[in-house]
């Protein structure tokens, strides 16, 4: 009997562990403005880095427009991008990095990390392709320089997509090279001005995909 209420009190403390892990911050805490002009890089990239060394956790944005250049998902972070919500792309080039390739959303090596919700995640395609264009002519960039991802994930363990919304994008918005364990769910491929599949995947293993839709482009 004692080894049972030993037993049952330990899986409890693990529950309570994995509870405290999945603790939610509001992005608005770490001065993350929702207007649609303020340039939340370094605020979001700080709040990411903050919830992971905490040991994980979710970052969630409720309504408005968040504008952000490239940021960098650390493990046991999940962004959670509520309904009414639109995570939308700097619209300069050169606020854009990642490795192997340019993406809003990006990751190298990291572990248990999700991109869930409602929301709306915005790749701007039509400004960027633009600055790039504009960048090239005055001899600053490429005239090959690569419109970024929306999300790119390199040798990336424990990886959930779902229920977002993937707009405005100039290549498969969803890049994926040498992940494992891998689930993409009910994701929609939103409006572009670009015939894309969804993803593309390099190398992955134990990937799933469903319950995925697409819509028209305009």
């Amino acid at each position: 009997m004692n080894k049972i209420k030993t037993l049952l009190c330990a899986t409890l403390l693990a529950l309570t562990s994995i509870s405290a892990m999945a603790k939610d911050y509001q992005a608005v805490a770490f001065g993350v403005k929702s207007d649609g002009v303020t340039n939340n890089t370094r605020s979001i990239q700080h709040a990411i880095d903050y919830i992971s060394a905490q040991g994980g956790g979710r970052l969630v944005f409720y309504v408005g427009r968040y504008l952000t250049g490239s940021i960098e998902l650390k493990s046991g972070v999940t962004l959670v991008i509520h309904e009414g919500a639109v995570l939308v792309a700097s619209p300069s080039v050169y606020d854009h990095k990642g490795s192997p390739r340019r993406a809003l959303i990006h990751a190298q090596g990291q572990h248990d990390i999700a991109i869930t919700g409602k929301g709306i995640i915005d790749g701007n395609s039509r400004a960027l392709i633009a600055d790039i264009a504009e960048q090239t002519a005055r001899g600053y960039a490429d005239a090959n320089a690569e419109v970024p991802a929306l999300i790119a994930l390199d040798r990336c363990k424990g990886v959930q997509t779902s229920g977002v919304t993937l707009q405005n994008y100039a290549c498969p918005p969803l890049q994926f090279d040498h992940c494992h364990n891998v689930q993409v769910t009910a994701v929609t491929l939103g409006l572009s001005d670009a015939a894309m599949p969804l993803y593309e995947a390099k190398e992955c293993g134990k990937m799933t995909v469903k319950d995925c839709l697409t819509q028209p482009r305009y």
